[in-house]
């Protein structure tokens, strides 16, 4: 699954409504303070409402717990009266996703139900919250959600500001993914011609009222096309509209049969529900790294459990090391280390630490040599050896030699094996790896603090683009302390790694988009390096962010397959550098 397109509405700079297209590389350009970071804050400020229903919070989770100060902070001038809009458009790529279908795998038996799944027959997905303030709660709430399925809506969930009950307000009963699958088909009725939909018909039919404007199942034509009369559905939820993930929508729903009622409510489910669970699913796959990454010092110790905010300051790179595969660091090594690559001057290596150790305790007594030389082994040169041929024990007087600790211990190696010795308690062999960086000019390790600040900054993004294979990688300027050379192979780095995850990248850097131009333009004319694979101008989204009187204003720079701008560069961009060369 993949995000294609965003929409921001009343979401902190976004006054009127901005739609960003995504692309496998989503490049976000624009003037410092413009709003490049709220469309990194407004995903995971979504993922944060779908998996806790929290659309008041503090800090954002995702985002190292970044403190945003809630909803009075994320709503356009702070106007409570406003709501923010987030829509999200996302393709399944094949993926099946999320479904409810389950009841027609368990039996075999004719329902008048499909036993299609409309969520996982789609393949494209939007989504569309309405965040509003609720002053009898005083708090923010889900006040509508909306759904299409290919491009088409097909249910709106609404819920009142008192939060007491949200309800399916309605259903495109007539929606592909419904008309087809629930047999619609044209019917006289007593105003003339109709449709009559068995889905319809079968969750309404118990509920209307001798004051309803139409008959059950019907549909009156007009020009606009066919309308079916809906009878909200009232069902359990949490912060407004938002229905319960991960489970079966319960509804106010009273069918003829616990069997029917069941299968009512998965295709509700279906419709309402697993597109949300998809959403969070690519949304908890993605993840952030911010403007400023962490340094690990000497007393670093890798977490083996790192988290998705722990990406945010970068240490989970660093955690994540820990635990590749051999073929994945030889991945990475290509990227840090060959003039392929970034050729940042490192490499990852392993770092074997093989020995015994041994626990020994003594009793003021040593009955054997053996007692000698483990003693010696626990106390080192502090250890005073003598000999004597007499026995000291029974005269203590006698003579004695001192003996060199060097020839001491020469002895002992000559003796070789183990030492069976009354003063160890335990032995155990030991062997340690690890993850170490290599600096491969000077031949040495080297710890992440005596690296390149640039190189520290830049590592986390290679990690994540070869360890993470879903969803959203976003990084907020990788080219911090880079060197120009470096920045423009990170346009390699965006382009060449095969991934079904993809990148949104906040950055300042010309350098960057001028390699990805260049790969274009060779891709084209039949001179790509043999080592690098094709990149279209479809595979990127060049997306320009500036202040206008509305608030800010997005206009998508589109590129030809000659690497070539189509659309005129908005002033404050490559124009400077042009500016200083004339």
């Amino acid at each position: 699954m993949r995000i294609t397109g965003l929409s921001l509405t009343n979401f902190r700079s976004f006054s009127a409504t901005q739609k960003l297209d995504f692309a496998q590389v989503t490049l976000l350009f624009g003037p410092n303070s413009v709003g490049k970071s709220s469309v990194l804050l407004a995903l995971f400020y979504l993922q944060q409402i779908l998996e806790k229903g929290q659309c008041d919070p503090v800090r954002i989770e995702a985002l190292g717990d970044k403190h945003i100060g809630g909803f009075l902070n994320l709503v356009n001038a702070r106007d409570q009266k406003k709501e923010i809009t987030i829509r999200v458009d996302f393709s399944k790529s094949g993926d099946i996703g999320s479904t409810y279908a389950e009841i027609p795998d368990l039996i075999d038996e004719d329902l008048g139900f499909t036993p299609d799944s409309p969520s996982a027959d789609a393949d494209d997905i939007s989504v569309e919250f309405y965040i509003g303030w609720s002053e009898p709660e005083r708090t923010a709430y889900v006040s509508r959600c909306l759904i299409w399925l290919d491009e088409e809506i097909i249910v709106e969930a609404t819920s009142d500001s008192g939060l007491k009950q949200p309800v399916i307000s309605f259903i495109n009963y007539d929606h592909p993914l419904l008309a087809e699958a629930y047999d619609i088909a044209p019917q006289t009725s007593l105003d003339g011609m109709g449709y009559v939909s068995e889905f319809h018909q079968a969750i309404t039919e118990p509920r209307m009222t001798i004051d309803s404007p139409q008959g059950y199942g019907v549909a009156t034509e007009s020009g606009s096309g066919r309308y079916f009369h809906h009878v909200p559905i009232g069902y359990r939820g949490k912060a407004g509209a938002l229905p319960m993930l991960g489970q079966r929508l319960r509804t106010s729903l009273s069918l003829d049969s616990d069997l029917h009622c069941n299968r009512a409510e998965e295709i509700l489910s279906d419709i309402l529900v697993a597109p949300l669970d998809n959403l969070l699913e690519l949304l908890s796959d993605s993840l952030c790294i911010g403007p400023l990454r962490t340094v690990p010092d000497s007393l670093y110790q890798p977490n083996p459990y790192p988290q998705q905010k722990d990406w945010y300051s970068g240490e989970a790179a660093w955690d994540t090391l820990e635990s590749t595969f051999l073929t994945t660091n030889e991945d990475i090594n290509h990227w840090i280390g060959e003039k392929a690559g970034l050729d940042l001057g490192y490499r990852l290596v392993y770092k074997i630490e093989q020995g015994q150790t041994r626990y020994l305790s003594f009793s003021g007594e040593i009955s054997t040599l053996d007692d000698a030389y483990a003693l010696e082994d626990a106390i080192g040169d502090e250890l005073s050896i003598t000999i004597s041929e007499e026995d000291l024990a029974e005269n203590p007087d006698a003579e004695q030699v001192p003996l060199s600790n060097d020839v001491f211990r020469k002895a002992k190696a000559d003796i070789g094996g183990e030492i069976e010795s009354t003063l160890y308690l335990q032995k155990k062999e030991h062997k340690y790896r690890r993850i170490a960086l290599w600096d491969v000019r000077n031949e040495i390790e080297v710890s992440a603090s005596e690296i390149g600040v640039g190189v520290s900054q830049l590592l986390p993004l290679v990690v994540a683009a070869h360890t993470r294979r879903k969803g959203v990688i976003a990084c907020e300027q990788p080219e911090l302390h880079v060197h120009p050379r470096v920045q423009v192979g990170v346009g390699d780095l965006l382009t060449q790694i095969e991934s079904d995850a993809s990148f949104l990248i906040e950055t300042h850097s010309e350098h960057l988009i001028l390699r990805i131009l260049r790969r274009i333009r060779e891709s084209t004319e039949g001179e790509l390096p043999e080592s690098l694979v094709r990149v279209d101008p479809s595979d990127i989204s060049i997306l320009y962010m500036e202040p206008s009187p509305d608030g800010v204003s997005v206009s998508r720079i589109e590129v030809d397959e000659d690497g070539e701008f189509v659309s005129k560069w908005p002033d404050g961009f490559f124009s400077e550098r042009r500016k200083e060369l004339m």
